[in-house]
């Protein structure tokens, strides 16, 4: 349990660091809770390719969202050598989702058994945590706000419950452990 409770604040203390919106310490942070999350929780080579898989899939979407205008994200790199411009998030939204991610097989694995509870959070809990954080951030919530925050709702409808199913496969006593004594 204390465990658990250590993961979800070390995300929160990582939330508030990242939507300061400054890449390098957003950067710096992450690096230093990754290296904690390694140590403490992380007990299966599989745990790392989840986390990197959401990472990704969430930074796309988040580019996504970015370039549609519906959230311009502070610190953002634009793209115009293309026929299409393309906005790819910032950095420190990329730390965001890597920490994200660390909580799907420690405390927030428990929502994997509820898939429906998982989806009712996605879609409010996380457009609050993005309405928040855009203001914290300097990002700019296109209007109608209702437009963005939707569409954040939708993605993670699909995202958190779909991450969480997969956690659980990980977490589950049949997946191999990590040798650590490596």
């Amino acid at each position: 349990m204390k465990r658990t409770l250590a993961n979800a604040v070390l995300f929160q203390l990582m939330w508030f660091v990242c939507v300061q919106g400054h890449n390098a310490l957003a950067l710096v942070a992450t690096v230093l809770a990754l290296l904690i999350h390694a140590r403490f929780w992380v007990t299966k080579h599989a745990e790392w390719q989840l986390i990197a898989g959401f990472t990704v899939m969430g930074f796309l979407f988040d580019s996504l969202i970015n370039t549609a205008g519906w959230i311009l994200f502070s610190g953002s790199l634009r793209v115009t050598n293309s026929t299409v411009p393309v906005v790819i998030a910032p950095v420190w939204l990329l730390c965001l989702w890597l920490m994200f991610a660390t909580t799907l097989c420690h405390s927030l694995l428990w929502l994997n058994r509820y898939p429906w509870v998982s989806v009712l959070l996605a879609c409010s809990a996380v457009p609050l945590s993005y309405y928040a954080g855009g203001h914290l951030s300097g990002s700019v919530l296109s209007q109608p706000v209702v437009i963005p925050l939707l569409a954040e709702a939708a993605i993670w409808a699909i995202l958190l419950p779909s991450g969480l199913r997969v956690a659980g496969k990980i977490m589950d006593n049949n997946s191999p452990r990590m040798n650590t004594n490596d």
